[in-house]
């Protein structure tokens, strides 16, 4: 499997610590409507109170499991808003993040929630955790940014070796992109208009342009993928979008690891 190399990924940081710095709040949830730093915090946060517990809901009511445990881990938590509902529902919670400045945006803004922490990792693995360790990962609206598909089989595999034997996963991941999307149109006028001096905040704020990258897995290769990864899913949401249709995959880690 060939990963991206080096400069690749420290391009893909640069783009989030760009990000971070311009509009965090809608690098996190990108409504069209909440460009150019309109996000309120208190609905912000709000937003994912929601989300999680709209999850647990289905888990407890489709398939019996409670969403509660010691550990878990939100992947690419960004400014925290997935990472902070689970504060009454696990001892210990871990963002993990690419972007420093969407850390120490985190950091501030979850201050008051004792139990949360906020952790950088710029590796393509997350060999800053040991094997076995997590009750519970967590990753949505992520793993679709990274770089190429074998990043995302990669961490894909990375969950299943720090997760601990029946831990849960929760990971959502587009199933399908149209071919025009694709294309990254978007992306490819910022890249090139930022080239001949156009700022980043003009790009982003008034001609709506991004620096986000975006993939997608289908279906049946990621069940393929958890599957061989000792995972076994037992229950799907569909998340429909206006561009792509995304699956949040419910699972658990059923065989321990070597």
């Amino acid at each position: 499997m060939t990963l991206p190399v080096d400069h690749e990924l420290k391009s893909h940081q640069a783009d989030w610590e760009t990000l971070a710095t311009i509009d965090p709040f809608w690098a996190v949830l990108s409504l069209p409507e909440m460009r150019g730093n309109r996000w309120e915090p208190e609905r912000f946060f709000l937003s994912g109170t929601h989300t999680i517990d709209h999850i647990a809901h289905v888990m407890a009511v489709n398939s019996n499991v409670i969403l509660a445990g010691d550990r878990m881990l939100d992947f690419g938590c960004g400014l925290g808003r997935l990472t902070r509902p689970f504060s009454h529902r696990y001892r210990e919670c871990v963002g993990v993040d690419i972007s420093e400045e969407m850390l120490k945006k985190a950091r501030e803004l979850n201050a008051d929630f004792s139990n949360l922490q906020f952790v950088h990792n710029t590796r393509l693995d997350l060999t800053i955790f040991p094997d076995n360790h997590f009750d519970l990962i967590h990753t949505q609206i992520v793993l679709q940014h990274l770089p190429d598909r074998p990043a995302i089989i990669k961490f894909i595999k990375e969950f299943s070796r720090t997760l601990r034997p029946g831990g849960l996963l929760i990971l959502e991941l587009p199933d399908h992109i149209p071919w025009f999307r694709r294309l990254w149109l978007r992306r490819k006028a910022y890249v090139s208009l930022k080239f001949f001096g156009f700022s980043d905040q003009y790009l982003h704020e008034k001609l709506h342009l991004t620096n986000m990258k975006m993939n997608f897995l289908p279906q049946k290769e990621v069940e393929k993928t958890l599957l061989d990864a000792n995972i076994e899913i037992f229950d799907r949401v569909l998340v429909p979008t206006k561009y792509a249709n995304s699956v949040t995959y419910l699972a658990k880690s059923i065989e321990p690891h070597s």
